[in-house]
């Protein structure tokens, strides 16, 4: 086991982190493999980075604590649906030199509605 993913692990660990959304890749697969086998996770695999997006955002709407877990190409992709998100609903994110901004649980959020009370696009 190379020792990034045990770093990775007790950081996921440390950070109360309880769900993880992950794109299958060899450059981070045992960091993968250790978290997919900890009972004190939630995982879902997905097939690209938007997909992981979502899953994480719709975990945090859920109540849970979520992370991404990506390899660098990843971030070439994903930060069109992290930025879409956190704008347009609230959703925080955080990366790896700043806090999360201010976050909003689905209650506090402003949505868009018709004047039957229906959200609307």
């Amino acid at each position: 086991m190379k020792r990034y993913a045990v770093i990775v692990h007790e950081a996921l660990k440390e950070s109360g982190i309880n769900f993880v959304a992950y794109l299958p890749d060899d450059q981070i697969h045992d960091a993968q493999k250790l978290i997919t086998e900890d009972k004190d996770f939630t995982t879902v695999g997905v097939t690209n980075e938007g997909e992981a997006v979502a899953a994480c955002a719709g975990a945090w709407l859920g109540g849970a604590k979520p992370a991404l877990l990506i390899a660098d190409s990843g971030f070439l992709v994903a930060p069109w649906p992290l930025a879409s998100l956190s704008v347009s609903y609230g959703i925080p994110y955080a990366d790896d030199h700043r806090p999360p901004r201010r976050s909003r649980r689905p209650s506090e959020l402003a949505l868009p509605t018709d004047s039957a009370g229906a959200c609307i696009r």
